[in-house]
């Protein structure tokens, strides 16, 4: 059953109450022979019999649709939730009121109050019998985050005595908020555009892939002598030159460190919520040039990849998954040691591209990054008290202020 019907303990009260006058009116009928006690006694236990009946009824024909649905949208833009409810009782439920409790991140006319990090919700709903009502909730979102509904219940009056009926929802609800962060722009984000030896085809290029040949052309007295194809050149009776493709890397690595040097926790709440906030306008920026990324965050998750990761990609479909990863990063997270991920970082990479680095950094990180440098372009992301902006990363001496947590150990967002 998806419903638990839940009464107040002067409701129960009251039925053993009745219970035992009924019991006491039968035996005085019988010993003194009063029909008309007798006749009150049944009307009496026909009553209880008829509550008990309701009691039993009222949360079996009451159905909730559970289809699975995601909303998506970003902080300030409004949306509807839409809840469909299925009486299958003639029974209606008049005057009642339904409740739920979601994070205080959402926004409605019918949030009630405030405790915490969640928000109790709470507006009028009636039901008629045997009929399909639909609850409308609009609402706005107002950062960045995952909401659910939780603790739904629905009370109304009792249809047969002065009670409330109770009734809660057990089943987990199949409906989910997305929210995904602000994109905060960053200046000099054009530093990104790099131009560096790769393998994504391109029409204008200082780099060529010399196992791909795209033609050929006439000797100029400047082309090597290696580029001559001697094929091409008897067929013509001149010499002729290889045209290779040209290529150049387009991907980018965005790695960041959610810990921060902050010991205030709304201080450490805003450096994060920044930080992520930059990383997607990043992404958006590498979806609009077309270029392929990946992303590292140091948000602690559960396998054998204990960080946030995403394989590299790009496209619409790639940017729309980056966005929900880092809703999903919880607003209060264990972060792993920012050297311990630079390492699994290092791991194995060959091709040359774009790291960005955003975030703080520590003497070891700073240390592991440094070698690096042969691999690509090594950029960072400098915070600013009006906005941020892409740096190249400083040798030889941190860029932010460093951290005192122990390396080798899980911490947390604050300390």
């Amino acid at each position: 059953m998806d419903w638990e019907s839940v009464f107040d303990v002067d409701y129960s009260k009251n039925k053993d109450f009745l219970l035992s006058i009924s019991l006491l009116m039968l035996v005085l009928g019988v010993i003194f022979q009063q029909y008309w006690l007798l006749a009150l006694t049944v009307l009496l236990i026909s009553y209880i019999i008829l509550n008990k009946w309701y009691d039993n009824v009222v949360a079996k024909k009451l159905k909730l649709q559970n289809k699975r649905q995601t909303i998506r949208l970003f902080p300030d833009e409004e949306e509807a939730m839409f809840i469909v409810f299925r009486n299958q009782s003639f029974f209606p439920y008049i005057n009642g009121r339904l409740r739920f409790q979601m994070p205080a991140k959402i926004d409605s006319p019918y949030k009630d109050k405030t405790s915490g990090q969640l928000a109790d919700f709470e507006l009028p709903f009636s039901i008629k019998g045997n009929s399909n009502p639909v609850v409308q909730l609009p609402f706005i979102a107002n950062q960045r985050g995952v909401a659910k509904l939780t603790n739904i219940s629905f009370v109304f009056p009792h249809l047969f005595n002065f009670g409330k009926v109770n009734l809660q929802y057990k089943p987990y609800l199949n409906t989910e908020i997305i929210i995904y962060p602000r994109l905060l722009p960053v200046a000099g984000a054009p530093l990104i555009d790099q131009v560096i030896y790769g393998s994504h085809r391109t029409r204008i290029s200082p780099f060529e892939d010399v196992q791909t040949i795209i033609g050929t052309r006439a000797y100029q007295q400047s082309d090597p002598f290696h580029r001559i194809n001697w094929n091409a050149s008897m067929k013509t009776t001149q010499l002729q030159s290889n045209v290779f493709e040209p290529v150049i890397d387009h991907s980018i690595t965005f790695i960041v460190n959610l810990h921060t040097s902050h010991h205030q926790q709304r201080e450490g709440l805003l450096h994060m919520e920044r930080l992520l906030s930059y990383t997607a306008f990043l992404c958006h920026y590498a979806l609009e040039k077309g270029f392929s990324y990946e992303l590292f965050i140091n948000a602690r998750k559960p396998g054998s990849v204990p960080f946030v990761h995403t394989l590299a990609g790009d496209g619409k479909k790639h940017y729309m998954h980056c966005l929900e990863m880092i809703a999903r990063i919880h607003s209060l997270p264990m972060t792993v040691p920012f050297g311990e991920m630079l390492y699994h970082v290092g791991q194995g990479r060959e091709r040359r591209n774009t790291l960005i680095i955003i975030g703080e950094l520590t003497e070891k990180s700073h240390r592991v990054i440094r070698g690096w440098h042969h691999f690509g372009s090594v950029l960072q992301l400098k915070l600013f008290d009006d906005g941020a902006s892409i740096q190249p990363l400083e040798r030889g001496k941190t860029a932010v202020a460093t951290e005192t947590t122990n390396d080798n150990e899980s911490v947390s967002l604050y300390k």
